[in-house]
């Protein structure tokens, strides 16, 4: 059927990480996800349980065993102030 063979190539989610101090933060605005964990293992895990419903929410046909994420660092610089 062609929704299967559509289902396998399906893009994944961009799902932003960044840490700031000992808080790890994931955000995905296509799926509306915002969520922190003081961990990055705990950040994908939670981000994993969540991900399905939200996909689902917004319209998106996707099998949770279709859903595809990947997850992007980006490094937190904080910034400086002169004085």
């Amino acid at each position: 059927m062609a929704e299967d063979h559509l289902d396998r190539y399906n893009p994944a989610f961009i799902v932003k990480t960044v840490r700031e101090g000992g808080i790890w933060t994931a955000e995905c605005d296509a799926l509306g996800l915002v969520t922190e964990a003081d961990s990055f293992e705990g950040l994908t895990e939670r981000v994993w349980q969540i991900a399905p419903e939200l996909a689902e929410l917004n319209g998106y046909n996707i099998p949770p065993e279709a859903l595809r994420l990947r997850f992007e660092y980006t490094e937190y610089r904080p910034h400086h102030h002169m004085g």
